[in-house]
């Protein structure tokens, strides 16, 4: 019964589990993507500093890793912070972080998991669904509001598309929950996560999911144990 009882309570331990915790993340390449034309006033670069960016950028499904942790795994996410990734494979420190109601990164929660499904084999799609995600979580409080053509983040590309995902997702808040949600994040720095190394807004499975796959990895458990007896 010790093995049972062990892996019960790391089960429950893993399933419950919150709040911030630290990790190893690994930028591993974007797709499906397309390159888009953005203007973005001030950016981290890996390595510190900041500078003026105006030029092409990949828009679209970035895919990253979770090294450790009870968050482990492979994921596909959007950017939401101002900096270039880092160097594809090369682990960096982070802190997966849990989205929250009424932060900046809800409504890019909502579009990430309304749109999921078309942006990881529509490249067009993931490509308006990150524009819009970017407006929305860096001009989260910008006096001017929601505003392609102004303020810290700038297109021209998809202009009607991507103002519709950003009246869709901010209309839909109300109603919309964000569990489940994470930002894999370099460490916090200014009024972003870590604006040094790419920040990454990701999905788990939901909580009741865990729960059933924890109960049946406590039944085979406890088949086994039987078995044994």
């Amino acid at each position: 019964m010790r093995k049972f009882s062990l892996l019960v309570i790391i089960v429950f331990c893993t399933l419950f589990a919150s709040g911030a915790s630290a990790e190893q993340i690994s930028y591993t390449g974007v797709g499906p993507w397309e390159n888009q034309v953005v203007k973005i006033p001030v950016v981290g670069t890996s390595g510190g500093g900041t500078q003026s960016y105006e030029g092409g950028v990949e828009a679209g499904m970035y895919n990253f890793s979770v090294l450790d942790g009870i968050h482990a795994g492979a994921y596909k996410g959007f950017c939401v912070d101002p900096a270039f990734s880092a160097p594809d494979s090369t682990p960096y420190a982070g802190v997966i972080v849990p989205v929250t109601d009424g932060s900046r990164y809800e409504a890019a929660a909502y579009l990430y998991g309304k749109y999921y499904n078309d942006t990881v084999v529509n490249a067009t799609k993931a490509a308006q669904v990150q524009l819009a995600i970017w407006e929305l979580v860096w001009d989260f409080t910008t006096p001017t509001g929601y505003n392609l053509a102004d303020g810290a983040f700038q297109t021209g590309a998809y202009i009607t598309e991507v103002n519709a995902l950003i009246l869709e997702a901010t209309g839909a808040l109300g109603s919309f929950t964000p569990s489940g949600f994470y930002v894999a994040a370099a460490p916090p720095e200014g009024e972003y996560f870590g604006k040094y190394e790419q920040d990454f807004i990701f999905q788990t499975p939901e909580p009741s999911i865990l729960l059933l796959l924890g109960f049946g990895l406590i039944g085979l458990a406890g088949f086994s144990t039987r078995r044994k007896k």
